[in-house]
């Protein structure tokens, strides 16, 4: 078995939601705003090797995307919709670019 994701790195900021108690009260407040950023495709045989990943490596300005490329690509730029160039490698987190593994 393999699998595969995208790993997405923010070069603006953190994309991790932030949670309080107030008032007895859970509150989350996402700060996920990614307008401009990294992507790179990630290969994972086992479960266990992912896990490793999620727990070791990711870092507060990466998220991953349980999907690929519709472009065949493996690594490129994340940017706004309208902003795209696949002679590039800039596309946008939108079901043009974006789609789910076969």
């Amino acid at each position: 078995m393999s699998f595969n994701i995208l790993e997405i790195t923010n070069k603006t900021g953190d994309i991790n939601k932030n949670f309080s108690y107030v008032d007895g009260e859970v509150c989350k407040t996402s700060n996920a705003q990614v307008y401009d950023a990294s992507f790179r495709e990630l290969t994972f045989t086992t479960l266990e090797e992912f896990d490793l990943y999620i727990t070791s490596n990711l870092q507060s300005n990466q998220a991953i995307c349980l999907g690929k490329s519709k472009h065949n690509l493996t690594a490129g730029t994340l940017l706004t919709k309208g902003r795209e160039d696949l002679s590039k490698g800039i596309i946008s987190r939108t079901n043009d670019y974006l789609g789910v593994q076969s």
